[in-house]
């Protein structure tokens, strides 16, 4: 969990603020690619751990999961060309699946398409 605030999600809202949320006309396709260049070194380090356990905390599902899960939805659902590695993906698919993942992670967030602001 704290891998994914101090490391992961940094990375990520970088992506997202510089991507989704800027209007197309304002973007930096420089600095987007290279925050994506390190979201996929951290899917590697993600990647490395579900080689070893089913979770990313061991054998069942925890907050850990839980935070990584999330960014993940939206790294994944933005719009920019990424893959994730196997394990990842399994891992992926099987939160995707739960109901509370469904409902309280995979939200529609359309409306800050292109919105600069709060």
């Amino acid at each position: 969990m704290d891998w994914s605030q101090v490391t992961f999600q940094p990375v990520f809202m970088a992506t997202f603020w510089g991507y989704y949320r800027m209007p197309p006309a304002k973007r930096d396709m420089k600095a987007v690619e290279l925050n994506l260049v390190k979201c996929k070194q951290c899917l590697e380090q993600i990647e490395a751990q579900l080689k070893e356990t089913h979770y990313l905390a061991g054998s069942s599902m925890s907050l850990a999961d839980i935070c990584v899960g999330a960014v993940l939805y939206r790294l994944t659902t933005q719009g920019l060309s990424i893959s994730l590695p196997s394990n990842t993906q399994q891992w992926f698919d099987k939160l995707s699946k739960r109901p509370g993942y469904k409902t309280w992670i995979m939200s529609d967030y359309s409306e800050l398409k292109g919105r600069e602001n709060f």
